[in-house]
């Protein structure tokens, strides 16, 4: 038999909405959107710091074949600075719609500040 039957996907969909119940909150819209963002925010926030430390990475890639005259190393050094330029590009680019987006369903104030907007990146 197998280990996902009916029953287990029924406790995982109870685990999945758990939160609310704990909570007490009542799942509106709004509040799906706002939990939808922050995860997403997140998430961003993450890649935007992994793609930093990518783009380091291959700073040192460069430097060091540079330094050593390897064109191998070099050019892959290259490659992994512009694709992490660009990934931080992507990411911040999506935390900006997102913010966008949150701004336009609702209006200013209706939101609570967790939610990933770039100019929550500037308050204290």
């Amino acid at each position: 038999m197998s280990m996902f039957n009916k029953k287990n996907w029924w406790f995982v969909g109870m685990l999945a909405v758990s939160p609310v119940f704990a909570g007490a909150q009542e799942l509106t819209f709004k509040s799906l959107a706002v939990d939808v963002a922050e995860l997403l925010g997140d998430v961003v926030g993450f890649l935007v710091v992994l793609m930093i430390v990518a783009f380091m990475w291959g700073m040192v890639r460069f430097v060091k074949a540079r330094a050593d005259g390897n064109d191998k190393q070099l050019d892959e050094g290259k490659k992994m600075i512009t694709w992490s330029l660009l990934g931080i590009f992507v990411a911040v680019s999506i935390w900006g719609i997102l913010g966008f987006l949150v701004d336009s369903v609702f209006p200013a104030g209706a939101v609570n500040d967790a939610t990933p907007h770039p100019t929550n990146l500037l308050s204290p």
